[in-house]
């Protein structure tokens, strides 16, 4: 029951965000305006993605070439030939690199922005670290 509960409060997040994504891709203002989270932009044709080949049973790199706003559902064509192309739900794919938000946090001002570290990839640790630290004391090393 406690399950069956909390999938359903899942399935009713994610026809939230897809309404306000819809909402916003035909270009009228999101009407749940008190959305407490923060809505991230469908992936477009030509982003490269992480999707889930259903015949294969595996996770792959693969290119959106279309997305099905109807189905909820993206057309990808997977990186090794063999795979193809396959459909693939919303919810079997992850962007690579930063997502955009296009519906920010209620209460924007009162949420800070985490930084996790000087890198580009929010590493504190590793073989550059002990050159950003010389770097950042003034001494010069070479790379």
């Amino acid at each position: 029951r406690f399950i069956d509960e909390e999938f359903e409060n899942l399935n009713e997040y994610r026809k939230a965000v897809r309404r306000i994504q819809l909402e916003i891709y035909r270009g009228d203002k999101p009407k749940d305006s008190e959305f407490p989270f923060k809505v991230l932009a469908p992936a477009q044709v030509g982003t490269t993605v992480s999707a889930y080949h259903h015949k294969a049973h595996l996770v792959h790199r693969g290119t959106v070439l279309v997305h099905d706003y109807s189905t909820e559902a993206y057309l990808i064509q997977f990186e090794k030939k063999a795979l193809g192309y396959e459909w693939c739900a919303d919810f079997e794919i992850a962007s690579h690199g930063l997502p955009e938000v296009i519906f920010p946090l209620k209460n924007e001002e009162n949420h800070q922005q985490v930084t996790l570290g000087r890198l580009p990839t929010g590493t504190n640790y590793g073989p550059l670290i002990e050159f950003y630290n010389k770097e950042s004391q003034g001494s010069s090393a070479p790379i």
